[in-house]
């Protein structure tokens, strides 16, 4: 009896504990594999998606502003485009005199519930520009779109701007 009792094959204890912590190291290499690929799919959809919007906006702006009545004094009759919340709007003046903000994009085009995206002025030499102002027939733009979860992605106009010529350049003002 006491013959196959010791001939009985098995697993001892140090094997057991061994193989489990093989497995564990398996699944820490795994799992940081994973977050690693997560990260870089999250950095590059939010570069995509930044660099979308910001193709947008210009599209966007280049519609209001190239058919913008600008008068000698270098107002323009689509009104103010200023930024809002992160959010680029338009401040346009009904024929009543009252003013309505607009934004020039919806929510949506800013982000998801899972991306968020912020419009930021654009700083030169320790001042920050305007979005937009007018000179010598055409609109010189400046905006830059940030990802908020992390402010390194983000997307701008070039240094010099964007530049967008005036269809409707000076007229007298009415008087």
């Amino acid at each position: 009896m006491r013959k196959k009792l010791r001939n009985v094959g098995g697993l001892t204890l140090v094997e057991m504990l061994c193989a489990v912590a093989i497995l564990v190291l398996l699944c820490l290499m795994m799992n940081t594999g994973m977050q690693m690929a997560v990260r870089s799919y999250d950095r590059l959809t939010a570069e995509s998606e930044t660099k979308l919007l910001l193709g947008s906006l210009s599209d966007a702006l280049i519609d209001k502003l190239r058919y913008a009545v600008v008068t000698e004094s270098g107002s323009w009759s689509i009104g103010e485009v200023r930024l809002e919340d992160g959010r680029i709007v338009v401040m346009e003046k009904s024929a009543s005199g009252t003013g309505t903000v607009k934004q020039l994009l919806p929510d949506g085009a800013y982000g998801t519930d899972r991306w968020e995206y912020q419009v930021k002025g654009v700083q030169l030499a320790g001042s920050e520009l305007p979005l937009a102002k007018y000179d010598d027939g055409k609109f010189i733009v400046h905006f830059k779109i940030v990802w908020t979860k992390d402010e390194s992605v983000s997307a701008q106009t070039p240094k010099d701007g964007l530049v967008i010529h005036c269809l409707n350049p000076m007229r007298s003002e009415e008087p």
